[in-house]
């Protein structure tokens, strides 16, 4: 038998894997090889919208986006998220407003499905930009949105990490969704 490091069937994360198999037979002879496995992203195209909160606790997560990637490859979109704080006396707000959106790549992973809808051919969207952290420029987002079918709720999940100069995380969240809906749509043209 042919052992495998990763194993037959393995999932590969984008870039390059070295991949080691080693056989024997019954008398005791055995050999090794490897070879490399290259995953590249590629412009799939896609749109997905988002308009959901996620509740943790005393503090309340407000997101509303949009993104797409046109077939002739063009990227775009917006991000508006919301932090609240409950505080005593006075809940404490922060915001934070996309000014561009970048590096949009949408995904069909396995094992998630957006629905019985027509499907739409992605499920999951990474995506990143800059913009103003309560009215002041310089900060960067990044964000993964996934919608794993209807009611979103329970099902979809929203990861988004908002930093400022230096790399310093002011705000973030990986959670499902707790209100709202994530929903992936087929791409324009």
């Amino acid at each position: 038998p042919v052992s495998c490091l990763p194993a037959s069937g393995s999932t590969f994360a984008i870039g390059a894997t070295l991949v080691s198999c080693t056989a024997s037979d019954l008398h005791g002879n055995s050999t090794s090889g490897s070879f490399t496995v290259t995953v590249s992203e590629s412009d799939v195209p896609g749109r997905m919208n988002g308009d959901f909160s996620i509740e943790i606790g005393a503090v309340k997560h407000v997101v509303g986006f949009h993104v797409q990637e046109h077939v002739s490859g063009i990227e775009a979109g917006a991000l508006h998220y919301k932090v609240r704080t409950q505080r005593p006396g006075r809940d404490q707000v922060d915001e934070f407003e996309s000014t561009q959106v970048t590096d949009v790549s949408f995904f069909n992973v396995p094992g998630v499905s957006p629905g019985a809808r027509p499907p739409s051919g992605v499920d999951t969207v990474s995506f990143r930009g800059v913009g103003l952290w309560n009215d002041q420029p310089g900060y960067m987002f990044t964000a993964v949105a996934v919608d794993a079918g209807e009611p979103g709720p329970g099902r979809d999940s929203f990861t988004i990490t908002v930093t400022g100069a230096g790399g310093h995380v002011v705000a973030a969240v990986n959670a499902l969704i707790t209100t709202g809906n994530i929903q992936s749509l087929r791409a324009r043209r």
